[in-house]
């Protein structure tokens, strides 16, 4: 995955006024208010028309209300990993990092709530 499509994805949690981001409820993340859009990508960035994948992208937003302008952006490592399920994990681990801070969870392309692949 890209540094731009991270980014891309990050400027998902400080943009809800273009209507990208739509309140949701994640079975993963408990009673945690949530924000959820999915964008597309393309599969393969050099085919300009070929096929697009959906990445699911989902926002706590910050526990005081008064959001910075970083949110935190878990990296999942591994092949096939994601945050979302992982979700109530990272918002325990990041809470006291999350007062002011928007947490952006995304399952990568191939992985979980975006097009999970089996093999």
């Amino acid at each position: 995955m890209t540094i731009a499509l991270w980014l891309a994805t990050a400027a998902l949690a400080l943009q809800p006024a273009q209507g990208l981001l739509r309140p949701c409820k994640v079975a993963a993340l408990d009673a945690l208010v949530t924000m959820c859009a999915t964008i597309q990508v393309r599969e393969n960035r050099s085919i300009t028309n070929g096929r697009k994948l959906d990445l699911r992208v989902v926002v706590i937003p910050p526990d005081s209300g008064a959001e910075l302008p970083d949110p935190i952006v878990p990296v999942p490592g591994g092949p096939g990993g994601g945050t979302i399920d992982a979700g109530n994990g990272w918002a325990r681990i990041l809470k006291g990092a999350r007062g002011h801070r928007a947490l952006v969870l995304l399952d990568p392309r191939g992985s979980g709530h975006s097009g999970e692949l089996e093999c």
